[in-house]
């Protein structure tokens, strides 16, 4: 095993803010020599969870290993607890050769590997390391016989028969979109990137955010729109500024606020109305050049009422004409 990839894949996957429990996982992977293996991580969405799968190959001429892509799925459904992970079982084909026992972490995966079964096969819930120990504790998720589902459990039923979300994101030695800013896009976020390299190789900044209107691409990718900063015209601290939020009044706070929103998270923030603080969600809307508000169980708020001063609120219909002006002048897809 070469250490100092070790090291450094290490390294990249901490700048990417994956889960510090993926180093041991990895560094066995790597002292088995395995030639190509997949790595699984999640974290918490409004709804559900987004999970991840990466992807690490050996050099053909070398014991180097590359960490190229990743995927990242939005499950809103049934997803796993700690210590849990899929297994897919089938006796392999006719003559009983090459048996599968595949263990996944991701639920798209998972799902995605029984269904290319032809025979009879099974997806399972297991707890545990060793086969024999996981097999003890299986539970049975959904069989088919002859390629034909023909079970599947009521509590997994809306995970199995819904579509998953996913989009493939490509990484380059540490360098590309984090764990946090990529389960931001698969919910519809934009995010901010300052490490950009135009086709003349110059770096620039921009908010993007994937295309969830389009169809996906033959990969089975979703496109992105782009919005060049400063050229779009959205700045994100003047934005702010236009609301009565409690949190302008402590630099250090609204800079952390700025970090986490450029991140494409939303974040709470306090709002002081009859005296009283209440707490409600923000995030940036940059397409439309504004901030987005949530109550305490995700439903929309009138941003209106948040202004700082009222005048600056818009009618209806000033609000729709300024959402297509915005429309219009969207930025570039890549």
């Amino acid at each position: 095993m070469n250490a100092s990839n070790l090291n450094d894949l290490k390294r990249e996957l901490k700048k990417l803010g994956f889960s510090d429990k993926l180093s041991e996982k990895l560094e066995g992977n790597m002292k088995k020599d395995v030639r190509e293996f997949r790595l699984y991580d999640a974290l918490p969405a409004e709804k559900g969870k987004v999970e991840f799968t990466l992807h690490f190959r050996q050099s053909l001429k070398s014991d180097f290993y590359y960490f190229n892509k990743f995927q990242a799925a939005h499950n809103k459904g049934k997803g796993l607890k700690e210590g849990e992970q899929y297994v897919v079982t089938s006796p392999g084909d006719k003559e009983g050769k090459n048996p599968v026992y595949e263990i996944l972490g991701g639920t798209a995966d998972a799902i995605a590997m029984f269904r290319k079964q032809e025979g009879d096969a099974e997806l399972l819930l297991v707890r545990g390391e060793g086969q024999k120990e996981q097999m003890a504790s299986a539970v049975k998720l959904a069989s088919m016989e002859k390629g034909t589902v023909g079970f599947v459990d009521d509590s997994f039923r809306q995970t199995f028969f819904t579509s998953v979300p996913a989009q493939t994101f490509w990484v380059e030695q540490g360098k590309g979109y984090t764990a946090e800013q990529s389960a931001n896009l698969l919910q519809g976020r934009a995010v901010f990137r300052d490490d950009l390299l135009s086709m003349q190789g110059k770096v620039y900044t921009a908010w993007q955010e994937l295309n969830l209107d389009k169809e996906r691409d033959r990969h089975g990718n979703l496109s992105i729109n782009q919005y060049n900063h400063p050229a779009y015209g959205f700045e994100l601290n003047k934005e702010i500024s236009k609301y009565a939020i409690k949190e302008l009044s402590d630099p250090a706070v609204m800079e952390k606020l700025e970090a986490s929103l450029r991140n494409g998270n939303r974040v709470e923030v306090t709002v002081v109305r009859e005296g009283k603080e209440e707490k409600f969600g923000m995030e940036a809307s940059v397409r439309y050049q504004k901030m987005n508000f949530f109550d305490g169980k995700g439903k929309s708020e009138r941003r209106e009422q948040f202004l700082r001063e009222p005048s600056m609120a818009k009618g209806p219909a000033q609000e729709k004409s300024k959402e297509k002006v915005q429309e219009q002048r969207q930025g570039a897809r890549i």
